[in-house]
């Protein structure tokens, strides 16, 4: 069964290793081009991804910085970074701008369990220092769960 994915970054190579590290890049990835300092990758072909890691291990000693971002056929979209000596794959999620990410109800009890918390530790400290305080927190507190569609 084959998947096939969009594909497109740029990987930064340290001088000495160029030529090298774009032969190896151009039988990899459906487009190779070179530019200034690095590679610019692209295309939408059958994704291998242990063929495309190995590749990636194998050009981080000449590696100087990059990202290569992915999307799948189904919309699954990760990408992989350079993180200073290795190659590293990241997930991504579909966050909306001003909603928190809440993935599931667990998530849901989770973060209102941590926020009860915090209003209990904070209440003890409101008796201490100001009553009103303790109003602004909750006040605050009930306005942004209501926001985030929790209560």
């Amino acid at each position: 069964m084959s998947y096939y994915a969009t594909l497109g970054g740029d990987i930064v190579v340290k001088e000495n290793n160029f030529n090298e590290v774009f032969e190896r890049a151009d039988k990899i990835f459906p487009y190779a081009g070179k530019w200034k300092d690095g590679i610019e990758v692209s295309g939408y072909d059958n994704y291998h991804e242990e063929e495309i890691k190995d590749f990636l291990d194998e050009i981080a000693p000449y590696t100087e910085s990059g990202e290569i971002f992915f999307t799948g056929e189904d919309d699954t979209r990760w990408k992989f970074k350079f993180t200073g000596n290795r190659w590293e794959e990241f997930n991504s999620k579909c966050v909306y701008e001003g909603e928190p990410f809440i993935e599931s109800p667990r998530d849901k009890a989770e973060l209102v369990g941590q926020l009860i918390d915090q209003i209990q530790d904070n209440m003890q400290l409101d008796f201490i220092i100001d009553g009103e305080l303790y109003d602004t927190l909750k006040s605050k507190i009930t306005e942004t769960l209501h926001n985030w569609s929790i209560l």
